[in-house]
């Protein structure tokens, strides 16, 4: 939360006072989710997922500033070879091995240690494996069986069943509070990022833009989960939040929106 019921009592203690604790909480609750809706983002430290590709100046801008700490960047899955047989039932693929299976259950197991890269395996299996073929997407020629995602893969209608992996793991180098750069040489495709970002304390403007917030809504909206409604001819359209904020608001939530 970026405020809590308790921090209204000592931020705006003259408002706070005056509401009980559910509704204290229900402004609370409001309020976080407009400002992290307004901002597009969380804002608080956890750790963090990230989809994403590197920016034509080579870095990779987090979603959750200030970047703490990178816990991890690979390759995003994605497919790496392809393995075909008329008669395929499916491709499993374990931590050491991958098992190719026709529908007869006739089944061929490949040790992972065997091979240095899936280029070996896939010429091993054109010249060796009888009735399968298998092809290398370009650019993964590189990729070691270590690197495939484990699991049950079954095949398509044109009996091509297609195996999915990480590329090896890169090295990044944090640069300021929002952008990272990869010194390991970018892979194709798109990146997948993991890291520990967001405020840990919440900012102070921050915080006392939520408890203004908080008090405005309070003040203005005894009716706090009715935002319009009819009674007869007359509509009744009570205060949100979006009309409550001021310029000195939005000063606030317009810099935690913009910082990239």
């Amino acid at each position: 939360m970026i405020v809590s019921k308790d921090d209204l009592k000592t931020m705006v203690p003259e408002v706070a006072e005056r509401y009980t604790q559910a509704q204290l909480q229900a402004v609370v609750s409001a309020v976080d989710r407009f400002i992290k809706n307004y901002c597009q983002r969380n804002l608080e430290r956890a750790r963090y997922v990230q989809r994403a590709s590197c920016s034509t100046d080579g870095y990779i801008y987090v979603n959750e500033p200030p970047i703490v700490e990178v816990v991890e960047l690979a390759a995003y899955p994605t497919a790496v070879m392809s393995v075909k047989n008329e008669n395929a039932k499916s491709v499993t693929i374990t931590d050491t091995a991958i098992t190719l299976r026709t529908m007869d259950e006739e089944a061929v197991s490949l040790r992972a240690a065997d091979y240095t890269n899936i280029a070996e395996l896939a010429e091993y299996i054109n010249a060796n494996v009888e009735g399968w073929t298998a092809q290398v997407v370009t650019g993964y020629a590189h990729v070691k069986l270590t690197w495939l995602l484990p699991g049950f893969y079954a095949p398509s209608g044109a009996k091509v069943v297609t195996v999915s992996g990480f590329t090896e793991q890169l090295s990044a180098t944090v640069m300021g509070t929002n952008k990272i750069i990869v010194t390991g040489g970018v892979q194709p495709g798109s990146l997948l990022l993991t890291y520990v970002g967001g405020y840990n304390p919440i900012p102070d403007d921050l915080k006392w833009t939520a408890a203004k917030l908080c008090a405005d809504y309070l003040s203005f909206a005894e009716r706090m989960p009715i935002q319009r409604e009819t009674i007869g001819d007359i509509t009744y359209v009570y205060r949100t939040l979006s009309d409550l904020l001021t310029d000195e608001h939005l000063q606030v939530l317009t810099y935690y929106r913009n910082v990239v």
